[in-house]
């Protein structure tokens, strides 16, 4: 990576933090030059991916520095989340700002065929209610996926409380439909890291998520970076085995602490 294109991404970095950044924190977060920084907020204004509001039209010279901020007409983002009863769906522009009220529906069959037939429909409702002009300008297409990913091949590995969802190209399905790029995540993490940054807890020290729901989730982060692992289990906590012989659970193993302290476990254990 050169050292433009990793000042630009540490701009853009420190703008998803604390959502603004002037040219004189950029150059002081940076430790470069205030001229190196200029050429890259040019590069960054004239891309349209930022825009300097109150720096337009007016002479810079002994006032205070203006914040770069993203650029909502830059395009919009798309968002994606499964889980094994219900998918979600909402679209925001570059600013993060809110196109049109979330789209939710159910998942009524527990094969692939039938899952990604309701993510098409949620997906046709959400484009209804934009309109053509706005899905068009769709630059990424984020997937929160509710089990396993391989990250770098886009692919759904296996979701235990999902039968069927295994092994599966998400990724390059939904970029045949949706053109450009698809970044898939497991669910846990891509809360644990839209939690850090609506909570405005980004810094850098660790930040281990835990989520106890219908099952049991984990996901790490430090700063902007979500822990993968290399075998793509990563924090899969609900799955760790503790108690030898116990509770049958949905991955085929006993005594995971899922099936213990899972709702479904949990209710086993009160029915008992």
């Amino acid at each position: 990576m050169s050292k433009k294109a990793g000042i630009r991404r540490l701009m853009l970095e420190q703008i998803i933090r604390h959502g603004r950044i002037t040219r004189n924190e950029a150059m002081e977060v940076a430790q470069t030059r205030l001229a190196t920084i200029g050429e890259v907020v040019q590069t960054l204004l004239a891309e349209g991916i930022i825009e300097e509001p109150e720096r337009v039209g007016r002479e810079s010279t002994g006032r205070r520095a203006s914040p770069l901020c993203f650029r909502g007409e830059y395009g919009y983002f798309l968002g994606i989340v499964l889980s094994p009863d219900c998918v979600k769906a909402v679209l925001l522009d570059n600013a993060g700002n809110l196109k049109a009220p979330m789209i939710t529906g159910e998942v009524h069959e527990n094969n692939p065929e039938a899952v990604f037939q309701s993510i098409l429909d949620v997906l046709s409702k959400l484009r209804q209610q934009v309109g053509d002009a706005v899905w068009g300008t769709i630059r990424a297409t984020g997937f929160a996926d509710p089990g396993l990913v391989n990250e770098k091949t886009g692919t759904s590995i296996r979701a235990v409380n999902l039968p069927g969802w295994e092994n599966i190209e998400t990724a390059q399905r939904l970029k045949k439909i949706l053109g450009g790029p698809v970044i898939m995540r497991p669910e846990m993490a891509a809360r644990a890291y839209a939690e850090r940054l609506l909570e405005g807890m980004v810094d850098d020290f660790g930040c281990f998520h835990l989520n106890l729901y219908d099952g049991v989730g984990g996901a790490y982060t430090r700063g902007l970076d979500v822990f993968v692992g290399d075998s793509f289990c990563q924090m899969e906590i609900g799955h760790v085995i503790v108690e030898e012989d116990g509770a049958l659970c949905h991955c085929g193993n006993h005594g995971c602490l899922e099936a213990l302290v899972g709702e479904v476990g949990l209710t086993h254990r009160v029915e008992q």
